[in-house]
């Protein structure tokens, strides 16, 4: 019997946090990291996923005798997950003090969402204690224990936004249309942002943002995009299940142009739409999806582990993308005389690069944007769809060289939207 990947998530969610609270054995002396996703609702969409993807990697270090220091000793991972409901802060506050507080981490893993990163701020400089994320919406100076640890949102948009463009030369355009949350918010000034280089050669003829409840009458939601005639759609907020019925909507009325968005749970599309519907039209940047095995062996050994372990059905490309971000600790580990959070960071402030163990040599960045350069700039592999539904590698975009070629036109944007934090 095919069963649907939200009726699965959904029906292993209260067993599955359950379990990745308490999977990792303890150990005398260990790295306790605290997950802090949705475990539970529609946002478990994106949070068991993420929460599957850290306890992996831990898994995966620990069985070889845990993360390497710079001096050769290792150290084994606790990981324990937090529920925020759905990313709100007032929630991520709570989740972060069970974990800080009550149970000790000295390292979490939480959203780019720039308000859950901003409330939970003070907490983890005040406790040293280093929170990442699979991308970088809030970093500041005044923070210098908070990274973003990948290329992923709300960055990817810009690139994503960049590339189809390059790549649709007569599709000149582009609606966006994005969620009334801050993490939607931060992703379309990120898009716009991604825009600006093209000058007038292109026009954002939508920009409209939506309430949740607005979601439940998708067509009336859609028709005025429509009417605005995109070649080009950038969508920012929707849940998978939301994403395949907007597209599904949008094929029905008539809009044969392409989408961008930070991800695709192709699960839910080709369900939905099969795979000659959505070929060569999805384009995605979110840091990594391991599906798409051809970045690293390590890539490869992953995604098919994940898949033994929980099936085909049930793969997410969050599960990779908080992959690669704890393999930046363990780069970082690598370089510091300790796990201490304050050797952790000593270290990787020393170093303006980093040697990830998936994207390779990356570079240290984001002073321009947030007065620090605490956002790891990975090469972003930037997504498409095959004919047999499944997605392709389209381009590997360096990120830094983007950024440094672009930048006199997207730094305005960015400040415009309140997107600049120095």
């Amino acid at each position: 019997m095919t069963v649907s990947l939200k009726f699965s998530i959904r029906a292993t969610t209260a067993l599955t946090a359950c379990t990745l609270a308490f999977a990792s054995a303890a150990f005398a002396d260990t790295i306790k990291i605290g997950v802090i996703q949705p475990q539970a609702g529609d946002c478990a969409q994106w949070g068991i996923p993420i929460s599957r993807g850290v306890m992996m990697w831990a898994d995966e270090m620990n069985a070889k005798g845990g993360v390497e220091l710079a001096n050769g000793a290792k150290e084994k991972i606790e990981v324990k997950t937090y529920d925020n409901v759905c990313y709100a802060p007032g929630d991520e506050l709570k989740a972060a003090r069970r974990a800080v507080l009550d149970d000790g981490a000295q390292y979490v893993l939480q959203t780019y969402t720039p308000a859950a990163r901003q409330a939970i701020a003070d907490l983890t400089n005040e406790r040293k204690v280093v929170s990442v994320s699979y991308g970088a919406g809030f970093l500041s100076g005044k923070y210098p224990f908070m990274f973003g640890a990948m290329t992923g949102s709300p960055t990817s948009y810009m690139l994503v936004a960049d590339r189809i463009i390059a790549a649709h030369p007569e599709a000149k355009r582009i609606a966006i249309i994005s969620a009334d949350n801050s993490f939607a918010k931060s992703s379309k000034a990120y898009a716009e942002a991604g825009i600006a280089p093209h000058g007038d050669a292109v026009q954002i003829v939508y920009n409209q943002s939506y309430s949740s409840d607005a979601t439940g009458d998708m067509l009336s939601l859609l028709s005025p995009l429509m009417e605005a005639q995109p070649d080009i759609i950038i969508e920012a907020g929707f849940v998978p299940s939301q994403q395949a019925q907007m597209v599904e909507i949008l094929d029905q009325l008539g809009f044969k142009g392409y989408f961008g968005s930070e991800a695709w749970n192709l699960n839910f599309m080709t369900e939905r739409l099969g795979a000659d519907r959505i070929a060569g039209r999805l384009y995605s940047g979110y840091g990594l999806d391991a599906s798409e095995a051809s970045l690293s062996p390590r890539v490869a050994e992953f995604y098919k582990n994940y898949v033994a372990k929980y099936g085909e059905k049930e793969w997410s490309v969050f599960a990779s993308i908080s992959y690669a971000t704890v393999a930046t600790l363990e780069a970082g580990f690598k370089l510091s005389k300790s796990a201490a959070p304050a050797d952790f960071v000593e270290a990787v402030h020393a170093s303006p690069t980093l040697d990830h163990p998936l994207f390779g040599k990356s570079t240290w960045a984001g002073e321009d944007v947030f007065g620090i350069n605490n956002h790891l700039y990975t090469p972003l592999p930037i997504y498409n769809v095959g004919a047999d539904g499944k997605i392709v590698l389209d381009k590997v975009e360096d990120v830094n060289a983007w950024w440094q070629k672009n930048k006199a036109a997207a730094l305005p944007v960015l400040q415009k939207e309140n997107q600049v934090y120095k």
